[in-house]
């Protein structure tokens, strides 16, 4: 989306959602609870008439949270009849829900005030924490939420998997470099002095256990930061045992680890994870096993999108869905495979005009607007050579062990 009220773009939306007085959470369930109890972690939970929903649930004593459950039936009749739609707000927690709210009561797909619980995509304008909460705690209390963040510790990796989305496949490990634990403090610093909270704060990699700073990136976050952060967690590629002082800096940071699991494809880590998940065990660290069907591979070396003008690769950007934003530099970098070009030498820093705002120079409105997917020109220039992950997405299988490749600088 391209900006053409920089700072008010949101007018309209942030005066409505701060009206929003009754919210209704589809689904008494884990979900349901852990939109609930972001609410709570906000310190919003009190400002609102908060009634869970659930066709299962049908007992007055019933409660989730201490609130009270009601029929879906039931929710529709104060909508209809007791409540203004405006001053209201549907929250579906789950596929199933939003399915059985479709299917039973025909509650119009897109009911601007019907949201998903979510925090997959910035870019879904159904997304409850990007496009309310985000907009709502803004023009509401002057908070500035934000959705996620991605922070890329290292570029070293011990696989070399085909189409990297951060494009390790194309650096020597001599050549790859880790983000020291000074240049760390400075990003997250800078960061944090203008974003109040954020809800999913991300480090990878590379393979983030490489970098030999990263307790002390742990340790600096859960000293200075870590109540400001909802979820935070390290993703790593499973092949490689976290020594003493990494776990005891995961477990002082509350740190979730993401356990990819490419066992299929890698034999080091069907070897190694059941051992990683063993010593989480008992550090009584969080964790998660993660596999997916596919990846996808950005055929950076052949897509041509330069015939597209600026209206096409504007649409272009917003059908690619992604939003996954990476600071750097005392930047925030609008698409996370761009900078990734950029550190792998693919492309020069210099060309990415357009392509981040300077976090000192910015306002919280244009933070939020820029989170929402507002730039100066609605795309990048990375959109005429990327396949993107919208409708011209191209899956390939997971973890797929490649030589190195080089490519010439263009």
């Amino acid at each position: 989306m391209k900006w053409t009220n920089k700072g008010h773009e949101l007018d309209e939306l942030g005066a409505k959602y701060a009206r929003v007085r009754n919210l209704y959470i589809w689904g008494a369930c884990d979900d349901g609870k852990r939109c609930f109890d972001t609410l709570v972690w906000l310190n919003i939970s009190s400002g609102f008439n908060i009634t869970f929903v659930d066709s299962s649930l049908l007992k007055r004593q019933d409660l989730c949270c201490g609130r009270a459950v009601i029929s879906p039936e039931e929710m529709l009749i104060a909508l209809e009849l007791g409540e203004e739609r405006g001053n209201s707000v549907v929250v579906i927690c789950s596929a199933t829900y939003r399915k059985e709210m479709l299917s039973a009561f025909e509650y119009g797909e897109n009911q601007e005030n019907v949201f998903e619980w979510t925090y997959t995509s910035h870019a879904q304008k159904n997304n409850f924490i990007a496009h309310f909460l985000s907009i709502f705690m803004l023009y509401k209390y002057g908070i500035l939420f934000w959705l996620q963040m991605n922070f890329i510790s290292t570029y070293k990796c011990n696989l070399n998997c085909r189409s990297c989305l951060n494009f390790c496949d194309y650096i020597a490990n001599k050549e790859a470099k880790d983000v020291t634990f000074e240049e760390f403090k400075q990003h997250i610093d800078d960061v944090f002095s203008k974003v109040d909270f954020i809800y999913s704060f991300h480090i990878a990699g590379g393979e983030p256990f490489l970098n030999k700073d990263l307790p002390m990136y742990l340790d600096y976050v859960a000293n200075h930061y870590r109540s400001r952060i909802r979820k935070f967690f390290v993703v790593t590629n499973s092949t490689i045992t976290p020594p003493p002082r990494l776990l005891q800096a995961l477990k002082k940071a509350d740190c979730f680890v993401q356990l990819d699991d490419y066992s299929e494809t890698v034999p080091l880590c069907a070897e190694r994870l059941p051992i990683i998940k063993r010593l989480l065990d008992e550090h009584q660290i969080g964790y998660s096993v993660e596999t997916v069907p596919w990846w996808y591979d950005l055929q950076f070396e052949t897509t041509d999108n330069y015939s597209f003008d600026s209206r096409q690769l504007e649409e272009y950007r917003d059908s690619c869905n992604t939003l996954m934003h990476m600071y750097q530099y005392g930047r925030i970098y609008s698409c996370c495979f761009e900078i990734a070009t950029a550190n792998a030498r693919l492309i020069e820093i210099d060309e990415m005009t357009d392509a981040f705002i300077e976090i000192a120079e910015s306002s919280k409105i244009e933070f939020l607007e820029y989170s929402l997917g507002f730039t100066n020109k609605g795309y990048t220039d990375f959109c005429k050579r990327c396949r993107g992950l919208g409708a011209n997405a191209v899956k390939i299988p997971v973890a797929e062990q490649v030589p190195k490749r080089k490519l010439p600088r263009r």
